[in-house]
C-alpha cells in the first residue's frame, strides 16, 4: 500500500469519525470532561495549568496515542480505529465547546494546533498500517518484503510525528489559548465542580 493512498484513507476515516461525533450526546461529553478534570485534581494538577506543564501533558498524551497507533497496527485495523475515534472526539468536544462558548471560539481553540497535530496522527497511522501490512504479507503470503527498510521508513515517520506533536503541543499550550481568548484548556469551559 502506498503512503499517499494510506494517508488518504486515514484522512477519510478521520472525517467519518468527525461526522459520527455529531451524534454523541452533549451530556456524555460534559461527563467525560468533568471526569478528566476530577482525575487531574486527584493527580494534584490544579487548573489552570502553567503553559509549560500543559504542553508536557499534551505532548505525553499525544506520544502515547502515537505509540498505541504503532503497536495496534499489528492487527492492521488498529490505527484506523484510533483515527476514527479521534475524529469522533474532536467533533463531539467541538460541539460541546461551541455550546459553552461560541462556534468561532471553539473553532479557534482547535485550529491553531489542529493543523499540525491531526496530520501528525494521520501520518503515523498511515505509516504504521503500511508497515504491519508488509509484515503480514510476508508472514501469510510469503511475499518478499524488505522489513528492515520498512521499519526504517516507519521510524522516520515516527520521528516526523514526534517533531510535529511537539510543535502542536507548544502551539496548543502557548498560542491557542491566546488566539481563542480562553483560560488554559477545555476544562475551563466547565462550571466549577461542587464538592
Amino acid at each position: 500500500m502506498k503512503y499517499w493512498k494510506a494517508l488518504s484513507c486515514m484522512a477519510a476515516l478521520f472525517m467519518l469519525g468527525a461526522v459520527a461525533g455529531i451524534l454523541v450526546p452533549q451530556q456524555a461529553v460534559k461527563a467525560v470532561l468533568e471526569s478528566l478534570r476530577d482525575m487531574a485534581k486527584q493527580m494534584g494538577l490544579e487548573l489552570p495549568l502553567t503553559p509549560f506543564l500543559l504542553m508536557l501533558i499534551i505532548l505525553a498524551n499525544n506520544l502515547r496515542v502515537s505509540l498505541l497507533i504503532v503497536i495496534s497496527g499489528i492487527v492492521v485495523i488498529g490505527p484506523s480505529l484510533i483515527v476514527f475515534v479521534n475524529g469522533v472526539i474532536i467533533s463531539a468536544v467541538y460541539l460541546y465547546a461551541s455550546s459553552a462558548t461560541s462556534p468561532l471560539t471553539a473553532f479557534l481553540s482547535i485550529l491553531p494546533h489542529g493543523v499540525i497535530e491531526i496530520p501528525a496522527i494521520l501520518n503515523i497511522a498511515a505509516s504504521s498500517t503500511i508497515f504491519w501490512l508488509s509484515v503480514w504479507r510476508r508472514i501469510l503470503k510469503g511475499v518478499q518484503v524488505d522489513l528492515g527498510k520498512e521499519a526504517i521508513t516507519l521510524l522516520k515517520h515516527l520521528a516526523l510525528t514526534v517533531v510535529l506533536l511537539f510543535l502542536a503541543a507548544a502551539v496548543e499550550a502557548f498560542i491557542t489559548p491566546r488566539i481563542a481568548n480562553l483560560p488554559i484548556y477545555t476544562c475551563a469551559l466547565l462550571p466549577p465542580h461542587s464538592s
